[in-house]
């Protein structure tokens, strides 16, 4: 008796799994897909990539000068979340993100044990709220070179 109402809890439960797929298309790279539990609990989607640069300073209380690696990251991020109940196979599903690209490296202070380096970052927000029906995907340009294609399937 006990595994059979498991085992319905696990079909009901199942059976009413909305799912957000989306699909990233950045410039010549291939399509990456990841698919997320619809819910109005946030979802991060992170495909930022790191970078590595240098950090020295001079400590003037301790008169020593430090050197680090410190990282950077860049490229896009976002959270995805159902907005409002669906109503007859629509879903009201926000989207809001970043793009971030590295514009340069900049060297400033020279010291024995390295050179100070500042990682200038351009950053461009962007969001949507947009109601999608089941099994028909909606595009959605994100800058110039990458686009998402979310499709929510129950």
């Amino acid at each position: 008796m006990r595994y059979q109402a498991l085992f319905l809890l696990f079909a009901v439960g199942t059976a009413n799994a909305t799912t957000l797929e989306v699909e990233v298309s950045q410039g010549s790279h291939e399509t990456e897909r990841y698919t997320y539990q619809l819910t109005d609990e946030r979802q991060t989607l992170d495909l930022r990539e790191s970078g590595r640069y240098t950090v020295a300073i001079q400590d003037k209380i301790r008169a020593k000068e430090i050197c680090r690696e410190a990282e950077f990251r860049t490229g896009i991020m976002m959270t995805l979340r159902q907005v409002e109940k669906p109503a007859h196979g629509k879903y009201l599903v926000e989207v809001v993100g970043q793009v971030s690209k590295l514009k340069r490296l900049e060297e400033k202070e020279h010291l024995d044990c390295g050179t100070n380096m500042v990682p200038i970052i351009e950053n461009a927000a962007f969001s949507d709220t947009s109601l999608i029906e089941v099994g028909r995907p909606k595009a959605m340009v994100v800058d110039g070179k990458t686009t998402l294609l979310l499709t929510v399937k129950e």
